[in-house]
């Protein structure tokens, strides 16, 4: 990928365009302490006496106070690391979920007493851990998805369906969010779905496909939704290297390669859509692509991805 585009390139395209799949200055002794005062000279009768004008010097014993403590980690690290494994690893992966919420929400990594927490502002992007209903936004004249259901009950079912999607079923998550909107906007065409809200259709799409998997296959996979534009607490670089194991697996059962293609399609066009313009970030994007061995399709799925789902 070459270039700043914007999330609307991306995914503007022609329909009927035809993809081919690629193969792949120093101071001198006399002059250092030309500037410094001479040292007072105590008075002999005050040394006779032995009295000591300095204050007493504490710093060597905090010194070896902190080596010692700092000896005591390592040994405690070391036994860990050799003597109990699986402790160790549980440790490591805790502490990596301490930094992961330290980075990308701002929270402090070590805890804080009653009140500093009183005093520490709360981060404005909370994890959605304990939801009880999808959420998904309107757009222009649309409702938000909830308030649609709450009309017509009969929206929830596609709800119901997309938490029963698995990495092997992703080919069908296209679909049913097509569906989905159609249902929800009550209009089938693309163009008049577009004008109820105001953007783009295939903007809408991908928006509403992102945040629906995030709230459904990803969540289940171990990721977390958040609300905000990242729509999950995680990375990219994070989110890629959790699912891609998974999305491995999942194309092996494929008998096809268009099937793994469509299997493949709903994660990257989420990793696109978060990514947006951001060229560091689509660089997971790119190592996805790149591990699954699939960089000959890397065009249509950054481009066009809804084009890996029309019939030959």
């Amino acid at each position: 990928m070459t270039g700043q585009e914007s999330f609307e390139d991306r995914f503007d395209h022609d329909p009927n365009a035809v993809y081919e799949d690629e193969e792949d200055e120093d101071l001198g002794p006399d002059d250092e302490f030309a500037d410094k005062p001479e040292k007072i000279k105590q008075p002999s009768s005050q040394k006779k006496r032995g009295r000591n004008l300095e204050p007493p010097k504490t710093g060597g014993c905090v010194g070896a106070l902190f080596k010692i403590v700092l000896s005591l980690c390592l040994i405690a690290f070391c036994y860990f690391y050799i003597f109990r494994p699986e402790d160790f690893n549980t440790l490591r992966a805790k502490i990596t979920q301490i930094l992961a919420v330290e980075k990308d929400t701002g929270a402090p990594v070590l805890p804080l007493s009653k009140k500093e927490k009183e005093e520490t502002p709360q981060p404005q992007v909370q994890p959605l851990q304990h939801f009880s209903e999808i959420m998904l936004d309107g757009s222009g004249t649309l409702p938000d998805f909830t308030e649609a259901a709450e009309k017509r009950p009969a929206l929830n079912s596609y709800l119901t369906s997309a938490e029963k999607i698995t990495f092997e079923t992703l080919n069908t998550h296209h679909e049913l969010v097509t569906n989905m909107i159609a249902d929800w906007a009550e209009e089938t065409d693309e163009e008049k779905i577009a004008e109820i809200v105001q953007m783009p259709y295939t903007k809408f799409f991908y928006k509403t496909s992102a945040s629906l998997l995030a709230q459904t296959l990803l969540k289940n996979a171990g990721l977390t939704p958040v609300a905000s534009d990242h729509l999950l607490i995680q990375s990219p670089i994070q989110t890629m290297a959790i699912v891609y194991p998974l999305l491995k697996e999942a194309m092996a059962t494929k008998t096809t390669v268009q099937e793994q293609i469509r299997t493949i399609e709903p994660v990257s066009s989420f990793l696109i859509y978060v990514c947006r313009d951001d060229s560091e970030c689509m660089a997971s994007w790119d190592l996805l692509i790149d591990m699954l061995g699939v960089k000959q399709f890397a065009k249509r799925l950054e481009k066009a991805p809804e084009t890996v789902y029309m019939r030959k």
